[in-house]
């Protein structure tokens, strides 16, 4: 899912909203901005210190353009390196604090379930060497544009919004709504949940059989090895409170990868 919140000028979101946008997309915030005609960034931190670099830093340089994103993972592993934004370069490092980037970064909201077949008719014909590390659609992406512009995310932007920060400001393709008169990705951080309520996920419509019964964890368990047996592959889950289970999967199957992790529960039938 994701959430990008675009800061152009100086108007940034107050801390109880950058906590909602994280209570619903818990797998790394960042926040990037332009400050004399630098662009800086940190990945892989919380709405708290997030707020504090606004506080602290931003407000005081009187920063006006500035990018905020929180991330879910959809495709790509739980990681703080795979939070947002990414250098567009060949490389695409992974570098979690950068002081005056060389590049330009993209944030990205979405799912790109068929980056891997994008990947593959980009590389032929080219002797361009794949970015080292763990990857996701988003940071292939970056790696792209590089060479193909940013046009060509025009073809992603009916079902993706993307944020390019640039030392003259912050170029956007998708669909965007406001919040608090700030320019978002997405409002389902405000207008479908109430973050305050314990019991918020099990009243979402995103909770579809996410929740497993503790007498019911042995047999899940056994269907996690049973399926990562069949693809050859590793597969890792971990519980959290109330036995929700977090699905972190590498099946090679991207329409089963790319949805939700509480959906797929209702397709594991092997």
């Amino acid at each position: 899912m994701c959430v990008i919140i675009n800061i152009e000028n100086g108007d940034f979101p107050k801390f109880d909203t950058l906590k909602s946008a994280e209570l619903l997309n818990s797998h790394g915030g960042s926040i990037a901005w332009v400050e004399n005609n630098k662009i800086n960034y940190q990945k892989g931190i919380n709405a708290k210190t997030i707020n504090k670099i606004i506080e602290d830093r931003l407000k005081p340089n009187n920063v006006k353009i500035a990018i905020i994103h929180f991330r879910i993972a959809s495709v790509g592993n739980v990681n703080k390196k795979l939070c947002h934004p990414f250098q567009i370069s060949n490389k695409v490092n992974l570098d979690l604090i950068v002081e005056d980037s060389k590049y330009d970064l993209l944030f990205h909201n979405g799912t790109i379930t068929n980056w891997q077949n994008i990947l593959i008719k980009f590389m032929q014909g080219n002797k361009l060497r794949i970015p080292k590390g763990e990857l996701s659609d988003s940071r292939i992406m970056a790696f792209i544009i590089n060479h193909n512009g940013h046009e060509f995310l025009k073809k992603l932007a009916e079902n993706n919004k993307f944020s390019i920060l640039t030392k003259n400001g912050i170029i956007k393709y998708g669909k965007w709504v406001k919040v608090d008169n700030i320019e978002c990705s997405n409002n389902y951080f405000i207008n479908n949940f109430n973050y305050y309520d314990n019991n918020w996920w099990q009243k979402s419509k995103y909770n579809k059989n996410a929740i497993i019964k503790s007498d019911k964890l042995d047999q899940l368990e056994e269907k996690y090895d049973l399926i990562a047996d069949k693809v050859n592959q590793k597969s890792d889950y971990s519980l959290s409170k109330n036995y929700q289970v977090v699905k972190h999967d590498y099946f090679g199957d991207l329409s089963l990868k790319s949805r939700p992790y509480q959906e797929r529960f209702n397709d594991w039938d092997y």
